[in-house]
């Protein structure tokens, strides 16, 4: 398996990621807010020379290896590896994740602006009239 992980600007109050296939004309997305889940990591797996899995998790670690060595570690690009909950602690965090449809010759999303209920998606090298707008709750 591999893993290509990134760190978001503190000054960014939200981060997004996206897949698509546009064969299937379906685009998959989450935003949230990088104070939660600082660090996105990419990830795939092969099996018997042939991609078996891919995989987008935003989280509070970006470093892939075992507990003890994120705390001797501590952090990397001004970001703490990781989080813990003492006993009796509460945390609260969330994200949105959404599912749209998109045209077939649909090029990717360029960026994402996630305000007051919307979120709009927009495309790469196109016109804002190409650019999706989904509702959320």
């Amino acid at each position: 398996p591999g893993v290509i992980s990134f760190v978001f600007n503190y000054n960014d109050e939200y981060a997004w990621a996206t897949a698509c296939n546009p064969p299937k004309g379906l685009l998959i997305g989450y935003v949230w807010k990088t104070a939660d889940y600082p660090w996105l990591n990419l990830w795939y797996n092969v099996q018997d020379g042939k991609p078996s899995a891919r995989g987008i998790e935003f989280g509070t670690t970006g470093l892939h290896k075992p507990y003890s060595v994120l705390v001797k570690k501590r952090e990397i690009f001004g970001r703490s590896l990781f989080e813990y909950i003492d006993a009796g602690e509460k945390i609260v965090k969330s994200y949105t994740a959404f599912l749209t449809e998109i045209p077939e010759d649909y090029k990717g999303v360029a960026d994402i602006e996630f305000d007051d209920g919307l979120i709009t998606l927009m495309e790469h090298d196109s016109d804002s009239s190409r650019n999706i707008l989904i509702k959320i709750k």
